[in-house]
C-alpha cells in the first residue's frame, strides 16, 4: 500500500474510485436488473426518515453502535468496492450482490416497524401508508417476472 500511495497522486485515486462507483450504478441496472430496486427502496427509506425525524433520532440513540456499524460498514465497502472494480475481472456486481438481500431485508424491516409503518401521507382524497409501497414493490416484481426476466434469462449468460 506504501508504494501505490507513493505512485499515485490524490486525483488518481479519487478518479478510480469515482470510476468504480459509476460501474456500480451501470451494472447494477445492466446485469441483473436491480438497480430500480435499490432506488426505490432508498427513496421510501427516505422518505420515512424525513417525515418520522424524532422517531428516526430516537431510534439511532437507542441503538447508536448498531448504527454507526452500519452506516461505517457500508461507507467502506462501496468505496472498497469501487476501488478494487478496475482489478476484477467481473467489476463491482457481485460485491453489490452479497449485500442487496440483508440491505433490502434492513429497509422493509425499518417500514415495517412502529412508529414508522404507521406513518400516514395524504394525497389529494387518498391516504397512503408504508404497505402501499410494498404493494408497489410487489407489483414492479410481477411485471419483471413477466416482461423482463424471460428475456433476459434468455439472452444473457449469467447476468452478464
Amino acid at each position: 500500500m506504501t508504494r501505490y500511495l507513493t505512485t499515485h497522486t490524490v486525483r488518481t485515486i479519487v478518479a478510480r474510485i469515482d470510476e468504480g462507483l459509476w460501474n456500480m450504478v451501470t451494472t447494477s441496472y445492466d446485469t441483473f436488473w436491480y438497480a430500480k430496486y435499490v432506488v426505490m427502496y432508498l427513496a421510501f427509506g427516505a422518505v420515512l426518515v424525513v417525515t418520522c425525524w424524532p422517531a428516526f433520532l430516537d431510534l439511532i440513540r437507542r441503538h447508536a453502535a448498531a448504527f454507526a456499524f452500519v452506516l461505517l460498514y457500508g461507507v467502506v465497502y462501496l468505496l472498497a468496492s469501487a476501488f478494487y472494480n478496475p482489478i476484477s475481472a467481473t467489476g463491482t456486481t457481485r460485491y453489490l450482490l452479497t449485500h442487496l438481500t440483508p440491505l433490502l431485508f434492513v429497509l422493509t424491516y425499518f417500514a415495517s416497524t412502529r412508529p414508522f409503518s404507521a406513518r400516514r401521507w395524504r394525497i389529494g382524497a387518498a391516504e397512503i401508508t408504508p404497505a402501499h409501497f410494498q404493494l408497489l414493490l410487489s407489483a414492479t416484481v410481477a411485471l419483471d417476472l413477466v416482461f423482463t426476466l424471460w428475456p433476459r434469462l434468455m439472452s444473457t449468460y449469467g447476468g452478464f
